[in-house]
């Protein structure tokens, strides 16, 4: 569990966000000028940053924040949009940007990218049914296999097990994954789906990935576990 610290001038509401992040910790900071001087009292793993519609204070104190050394991942969130707002927050140092509102899945998603690269996080070892994934290696395991995924493949499969009691639709995943390529994310996506389906049959794992018609994809727990590969 992370603790993933909030820093608002009060467009996001602690509370819905909290119910959003329910694998993480969420402390609350008042935006004002100057907020890393706060930091150290907050234990924080990631920091979400707050971008009004007023004032550009929050790009000035990013930039700030990463010229007097600060490195914890930083996600700046807005309710500004289009390229020319994501441009100037990265160019302001933050790590990622998301347009206000946001979907609690996808902020989950991201925030737990962005952890996996800081190096200085603890990683998370995550369990369904007789799979293992190790997010600090990308690899999975069931029993003594395994095996090492790309990068794609397994924040997809993480994202599905994390929550595997919903059916997650092709465009919601190109959404996440690979925003910037919107023309052939899907195409890629399936390929990865593809790819993890292989992957998890060839570790002798109990846990495939269904087509929910009309829906998308969901992992499952297989009711019969002693599945062979193909031939």
């Amino acid at each position: 569990m992370a603790n993933v610290v909030l820093i608002t001038t009060g467009l996001i509401l602690p509370g819905s966000l909290q119910a959003m992040l329910k694998d993480h910790k969420l402390t609350t900071l008042v935006h004002e000028t100057g907020f890393s001087s706060r930091l150290a009292d907050t234990a924080a793993d990631v920091l979400l940053l707050e971008w009004d519609h007023i004032s550009d204070t929050a790009l000035i104190d990013c930039r700030t924040y990463r010229l007097t050394g600060g490195n914890l991942p930083l996600l700046m969130v807005s309710t500004r949009g289009g390229g020319n707002a994501v441009e100037a927050a990265l160019r302001a140092g933050a790590d990622d940007f998301m347009t206000l509102p946001v979907n609690g899945r996808e902020l989950s998603c991201r925030i737990s990218a962005l952890l996996r690269r800081n190096k200085t996080f603890q990683f998370e070892i995550l369990k369904f049914g007789s799979l293992t994934l190790d997010t600090m290696t990308n690899s999975i395991s069931s029993g003594n296999i395994r095996s090492r995924l790309f990068p794609r493949d397994f924040s997809v499969l993480e994202f599905m097990v994390r929550y595997h009691g919903h059916a997650h639709c092709m465009n919601d995943l190109a959404e996440i994954f690979a925003p910037a390529f919107a023309s052939s994310a899907t195409a890629a996506l399936r390929k990865s789906v593809m790819r993890i389906r292989t992957n998890l049959l060839e570790i002798g794992s109990n846990v495939t990935i269904e087509n929910v018609h009309g829906k998308g994809y969901r992992i499952v727990k297989r009711a019969n576990s002693s599945i062979s590969m193909p031939a």
